[in-house]
């Protein structure tokens, strides 16, 4: 290889290089800022069922039992949507796009969870209301 053809190939490597660690710090970038909307989703999140304990404290002692399960269900889907951004950090490049696809998962099943816990109780609210009028 001529000294030219050297400095070229080496002068392209560079090139390539860089252009690595340029989509090495894109994904840096992504996956942060998917953490940071994952988090503030997840804190919604346990907004709502922290409002839903408070109103759930609300129902009658008969419907209380069947909505603390219900809570703790929720509680067990949240402490694991959490474990699950954890993961996040410490997944690989190529495992990354799995352990997003299961976060997304995950959190829309506990909004839906939540979605039904809201319908739920609003509807007990309701029964109690037309059994007392």
């Amino acid at each position: 290889m001529s000294g030219r053809a050297f400095t070229v190939v080496v002068a392209l490597l560079s090139l390539g290089l860089i252009g690595c660690e340029r989509r090495e710090m894109g994904n840096a970038e992504e996956r942060a800022s998917y953490r940071r909307d994952m988090e503030s989703r997840l804190y919604q999140l346990e907004a709502e069922i922290d409002t839903l304990v408070a109103r759930g404290r609300e129902a009658g002692e008969d419907a209380r039992q069947e909505w603390n399960q219900q809570i703790s269900g929720l509680q067990a889907q949240r402490d694991s949507a959490r474990t699950r951004l954890d993961r996040l950090e410490d997944a690989g490049q190529e495992a990354w796009e799995d352990v997003k696809e299961g976060t997304d998962r995950m959190l829309g099943r506990l909004e839906d969870s939540i979605g039904d816990a809201r319908e739920g109780l609003q509807s007990r609210a309701d029964s109690v209301t037309t059994r007392t009028s």
